[in-house]
């Protein structure tokens, strides 16, 4: 998930990854189940079983999100859409990393002139990247210009 996290737009590394995962694991419960008629303890291969199913469906879970993601982009072709800003959203909750999708979103809501979603946007994610920061970003120089020093930065709340 990190490369489309991070809005990573080769992706098709990870997508091989994915299936190849898949492939091998599918392969390694079919060995694990002709193991269990070995002989070996059962609780050994059930928990290497339980492991190998998580893993399988985690893998499944992750190329479903690439599919998805493809498809948005895909779709963010056509900006005249009624539904390009909820898919841009749906993208952007994908791949929260990826600036150029933020300027894009931007761009389009200054195109449509809704300034008040534009200023909302901004201000929301200045409050996510502060959030995220961890330390106050007012500091050193930028200290004299903390328009509220009291506050403490995990205050701060997008919502």
């Amino acid at each position: 998930y990190s490369l489309l996290r991070i809005g990573n737009n080769n992706l098709e590394s990870a997508k091989k990854a994915f299936e190849d995962s898949i492939e091998i694991i599918k392969e390694a419960i079919d060995n694990a189940k002709m193991l269990s008629s070995t002989g070996q303890p059962s609780t050994s291969l059930d928990d290497a079983k339980k492991l190998l199913k998580t893993t399988l469906e985690e893998s499944k879970t992750g190329l479903n999100e690439i599919v998805t993601y493809e498809t948005l982009k895909e779709e963010l072709k056509d900006s005249s859409r009624k539904s390009y800003i909820m898919d841009l959203d749906s993208i952007l909750d994908m791949t929260p990393g990826n600036i150029d999708l933020y300027v894009q979103k931007i761009k389009h809501l200054i195109s449509r002139k809704r300034w008040f979603e534009v200023a909302n946007h901004c201000e929301q994610m200045a409050a996510k990247v502060s959030r995220y920061c961890g330390v106050g970003i007012f500091k050193g120089d930028l200290q004299d210009a903390d328009p509220f020093p009291d506050v403490k930065l995990e205050e701060l709340d997008p919502d």
